[in-house]
């Protein structure tokens, strides 16, 4: 638990729906939380084009995309991409997932509760 390591104000969840719905919010937010003056933060966040705010990078498998989720793979990227299915292609492994991480997403519900947002995943509760 981070909290155990960290003081809670050093840490803070995002929801990705916050950084899909307003991502320009989002990034103000994660830009102050880190320490960027306010003035400084807006200014930089209001010289992002849309384009430039859209877009999502995934580290794991170095591919673009934007808020929709649409990728933008080069011919280097397009053997891997295709190797990353949807669990809702996979049935048998989402029923394995769901599984594994129901504790741990009750777990985390509950952290986000008890740190006052006002948000909780979804995803793999019962």
């Amino acid at each position: 638990n981070w909290y155990s390591e960290f003081p809670a104000e050093s840490i803070l969840i995002v929801d990705y729906r916050e950084i899909e719905n307003n991502p320009r919010d989002a990034l103000m937010r994660i830009a102050m939380h880190i320490g960027v003056e306010e003035k400084d933060a807006r200014s930089y966040v209001e010289k992002l084009s849309d384009e430039e705010v859209k877009q999502r990078v995934n580290a794991a498998t170095n591919t673009k995309s934007d808020v929709g989720g649409r990728n933008n793979v080069s011919k280097e990227q397009t053997a891997t991409s295709r190797s990353h299915y949807s669990l809702s292609q996979r049935p048998r492994l989402r029923k394995q997932m769901e599984r594994l991480l129901c504790p741990h997403a009750k777990k985390f519900n509950l952290l986000l509760k008890e740190q006052g947002y006002g948000w909780k995943t979804n995803e793999y509760t019962d």
